[in-house]
């Protein structure tokens, strides 16, 4: 879970299959997809209109399938043990 920029250093670009946005984060997206590769972005509930509609554009632009909590209630996905 992302809560700030500072949470971006990461040397390569490794995969995040889900990206959970909390409260009112923000940040540039296309900065983050340079070191990550992200699969499906979750915002969660709380967060305001104007943030979520933020996120949903963004999301759209860079092409990554999204989830808005707010809209579609919870969000249920298996996650593969390593």
């Amino acid at each position: 879970m992302l809560e700030s920029e500072n949470d971006l250093l990461p040397a390569n670009r490794e995969t995040i299959d889900l990206l959970l946005l909390k409260d009112n984060i923000h940040f540039e997206l296309k900065k983050l997809s340079k070191k990550f590769k992200i699969n499906t972005i979750v915002m969660m509930k709380g967060m305001n209109y104007k943030t979520r509609k933020y996120w949903i554009s963004q999301s759209q632009k860079m092409g990554i399938k999204y989830r808005d909590i707010n809209e579609r209630g919870a969000f249920v996905s298996k996650i593969k043990a390593i």
